[in-house]
């Protein structure tokens, strides 16, 4: 089985969440809808549907409900989305789409999102590590796994009034 990463790049929908850290990024309906069936034809065909992506920079839980729904439209497999919110000021996060009906035991942690850096007692982690540990139902034998998605804070302010942070 395999198990894969991608980095879909700020993946906004087309709807205001008024309220939210992402409020403001709402993306046209067509570049959406268009997003969502690139990065599915790219799941599907290229990657070849693996059992278990791991995403970086999605906005929400509805995101990767539709990137779901579009790799199925696409001729792809079921994915169950599974998404916690961290504490990006953009409102992207990381998260798992994965074929359900492979896994048991299923289980998504969180890691170190309440961590404060040393530095000046802030968030250590904008986009929380997020740990998934199932069994892979293989032919009858289970095989335990254990994934991290990870996005680390990005370089932005390494030379501004953050440097000394950020570094």
């Amino acid at each position: 089985f395999t198990i894969g990463s991608a980095n879909v790049f700020r993946l906004y929908n087309d709807v205001d969440d008024p309220g939210s850290e992402d409020d403001g990024d709402v993306e046209d309906p067509q570049v959406y809808a268009d997003r969502l069936a690139k990065f599915a034809n790219y799941f599907v065909n290229d990657m070849q549907s693996p059992l278990i992506i791991g995403l970086q920079e999605v906005e929400n839980i509805d995101v990767l409900t539709d990137l779901a729904t579009a790799i199925s439209n696409a001729g792809g497999p079921s994915y169950t989305a599974a998404l916690e919110e961290g504490n990006d000021q953009g409102g992207i996060d990381v998260g798992y789409l994965y074929q359900a009906n492979y896994l048991s035991n299923v289980s998504i942690t969180q890691l170190g999102a309440g961590e404060l850096h040393t530095y000046d007692n802030t968030l250590l982690h904008d986009r929380p590590p997020l740990h998934l540990s199932a069994d892979v139902n293989v032919g009858g034998t289970l095989f335990p796994v254990n994934v991290l998605a990870v996005h680390m804070r990005s370089r932005g302010g390494i030379n501004g009034s953050e440097a000394d942070r950020v570094r």
